[in-house]
């Protein structure tokens, strides 16, 4: 037995690669490099698999008891240590063993590490096997808190600085981890706390990762398929093709719903994996592949991610698509115009709305250059500086970008267009934000009117309309027009089953104006409500979610 018992010891990589990997040949035979993570133990059955057969007769360190885990069976330092890598991966049945050492190993020696001195803690071989079987035997395993109990130990060892957390992207054509509820929450409530935040990478063996790579020029399509996977990947969904106990998937699943909820753990997700792909494709891809390749891949999923609303990434391969081409011949024409455009936009999603001016009055250049001033290309570019203009609180200025853009839409659709109408909105929100509440009215009552006739009473452009009317009473004073405005948007959005955010930030909206109006009691029910859908839809860390629990908390002391 060790000298020193620690939790957070790991195996050595140089042990891994032969003394475990020959284990598994004596006990599997020529099937053990084929062998799948699920296929090691069946901590069903009393029957010990190769690595609970290894500690079966050892006492352990941690109770006294016989059984211990894989790793205080091994003695020196060539053998085992204190962690610096965590390797975290799926636990699907297609998770195969001799791919998890690969992509350690890979990384191991890619990094100039002596694989005798890295040491590897890593679920199966590090956790105490023999005890999750007992408990699983008397029924008192419970998945939920397993899994918050290994959550807390990792985000401990993950974060210490010496320590790299690698999590397996393997298969690279078809990744287990984007089937594996368990370990995708996981890596969120790691990436994602602000006590503890672990630096995480994905990972793959350099032999599939140069294959992926590859596949830019050689199939495009399996990395553009890839990242669309990424890019849909909605873990609420995931039972109906996951590979691991269905059992399972509905215990996470029902986690994450109480917990953080699903669609914040779908955008980080999202996001991290995304950047894992794209760092790669811009790095390392970089120096396999011409600069002329990666661009077009840039150029071909660069859309994807934006219309699934990764913006981040989005935004990434767009700059660099920006920059391959801002000194060609390719920057003078409505292409590179609309490259600008999309940059500008997404740049405001990130408040980077002086950046984002200066794309859009290049793009418009082009624009009025290339198609003159009536056209919808340029009719969008003069709403776009608008809406910059007016966040930035530059009223006058988005007003004479709105008159523009209403003057040409005019004249390219006439007056009772969807597009004017959505011009006469904007119009009426910067009269409302300027106190000229009669051409606010006008133009929002306009607009309305246009929008009823055109998509009918209810529909989601009608809700914005009334929001808009009930914001603008709101700026005149008029609290009572402001809560009918505000009911009309509500009753709405409850007939059509409009976006669940927009009904929670109506039925917040609504409760904070009876506040104000000294309504507590009215005020109430729709905290309660609002509440409840962003409980739902963000879960209850979410800001939302606590900013409306706090201010129904406040009105409560106050009744």
């Amino acid at each position: 037995m060790p000298k020193r018992y620690s939790k957070t010891r790991g195996v050595s990589v140089d042990w891994l690669e032969n003394g475990f990997m020959r284990e598994l040949k004596s006990h599997f035979g020529k099937a053990s490099h084929e062998k799948d993570v699920r296929h090691l133990e069946n901590l069903q059955v009393d029957e010990c698999g190769p690595i609970r057969k290894k500690g079966e007769h050892i006492t352990s360190p941690d109770d006294q008891d016989y059984g211990t885990a894989y790793v205080d069976c091994l003695v020196g330092e060539d053998k085992v240590g204190e962690a610096n890598i965590v390797l975290l991966h799926p636990y699907s049945k297609n998770s195969n063993v001799n791919s998890l050492i690969a992509t350690v190993s890979d990384y191991c020696r890619s990094n100039k590490m002596d694989p005798k001195s890295t040491y590897v803690w890593i679920d199966f071989l590090c956790l105490n096997l023999h005890r999750i079987a007992a408990k699983m035997k008397k029924g008192k395993w419970n998945i939920n808190d397993s899994f918050q109990e290994n959550v807390i130990f990792l985000r401990d060892l993950c974060s210490k600085p010496h320590v790299k957390t690698l999590v397996s992207m393997t298969p690279y054509r078809n990744p287990e981890i984007l089937q594996d509820v368990r370990i995708l929450y996981e890596l969120f409530l790691l990436g994602t706390s602000e006590e503890n935040e672990a630096e995480m990478s994905l990972c793959l063996p350099l032999e599939d990762r140069s294959a992926l790579l590859m596949s830019v020029v050689e199939n495009p399509d399996i990395f553009i398929s890839l990242v669309n996977r990424i890019c849909e990947l909605e873990v609420e969904k995931m039972q109906e093709n996951m590979t691991i106990d269905p059992i399972e998937t509905i215990a996470f699943r029902n986690i994450i719903s109480e917990g953080s909820g699903f669609k914040q753990v779908n955008a980080w997700i999202r996001d991290f994996i995304c950047n894992y792909l794209f760092d790669e494709l811009l790095g390392h891809g970089t120096n396999i592949l011409n600069e002329s390749d990666v661009c077009a891949m840039c150029e071909q999923i660069a859309p994807l991610c934006m219309q699934k609303k990764v913006d981040s990434q989005a935004l990434r391969l767009y700059m660099k698509v920006y920059d391959c081409q801002k000194d060609s011949d390719a920057a003078s024409d409505t292409k590179f115009a609309s490259l600008m455009q999309s940059i500008a936009l997404l740049k405001q999603n990130f408040d980077q709305l002086e950046d984002s001016l200066l794309f859009l009055k290049q793009a418009l250049q082009i624009y009025e250059k290339k198609e003159g001033v009536y056209s919808c290309e340029v009719a969008d570019i003069y709403k776009g500086i608008g809406d910059v203009q007016f966040a930035l609180e530059a009223y006058d200025s988005a007003l004479d970008m709105y008159k523009m853009t209403y003057s040409i839409e005019e004249k390219l659709h006439g007056t009772q267009s969807t597009r004017t109408a959505d011009v006469l909105n904007k119009l009426g929100k910067v009269y409302a934000a300027t106190g000229n509440s009669d051409e606010a009215m006008a133009n929002l009552q306009q607009a309305l009117q246009i929008r009823e006739g055109i998509h009918g009473s209810e529909s989601e452009v009608v809700v914005e309309s009334f929001q808009c009317i009930a914001q603008a009473f709101l700026c005149d004073g008029d609290v009572d027009q402001a809560i009918a405005n505000y009911m009309n948007a509500l009753a709405i959005c409850e007939s059509i089953n409009h976006d669940k955010e927009v009904l929670a930030s109506i039925l917040n909206e609504l409760a904070l104006i009876f506040c104000d109006a000294g309504k507590y009691k009215d005020a109430l029910p729709y905290f309660e409500r609002a509440i409840e859908i962003y409980t739902q839809e963000f879960g209850r860390d979410h800001p939302h979610t606590k900013i409306a629990q706090n201010s129904y908390k406040e009105v409560k002391e106050l009744i």
